[in-house]
């Protein structure tokens, strides 16, 4: 990892109520605005969205095409502008449209390939010492 990705690294836990949790480290530099935004109003307490080979929670945040790309892996965590939802890619793809990219998935990749259609989530910041 560079100097550059350790300074802009965020934890955030994505916790599947009663399931399991997936640990998430978002970067500043792919996404600036995006990342700011969705920092500002942390916590969230949404729903899993299974899309065939994603997970997308709603969030209600609004913020426009930054730094976007097509292709993905699987683990990519993004976010989707137009549907204001974070979208985590369960295997590698190219999509019809493109998404702002923030992130991956650090633990608990394999807990999201069994995630079942509107399952409770919270999403918070973890705090490092």
């Amino acid at each position: 990892m560079s100097v550059n990705q350790s300074l802009s690294k965020q934890r955030f836990r994505v916790q599947i109520v009663k399931r399991g949790n997936v640990i998430v480290s978002i970067y500043k530099h792919l996404s600036p605005l995006t990342v700011l935004h969705l920092s500002r109003k942390m916590p969230y307490e949404t729903h899993a969205i299974r899309q065939r080979d994603t997970i997308v929670m709603p969030l209600n945040i609004i913020v426009g095409k930054e730094k976007s790309r097509n292709a993905y892996k699987r683990g990519d965590v993004v976010y989707s502008p137009q549907e204001g939802a974070i979208v985590i890619f369960l295997k590698d793809t190219t999509p019809t449209r493109s998404y702002n990219i923030i992130g991956e998935v650090e633990e608990g990749l394999d807990l999201l390939d069994s995630i079942k259609h509107a399952e409770s989530i919270k999403i918070e910041r973890i705090e490092e010492s």
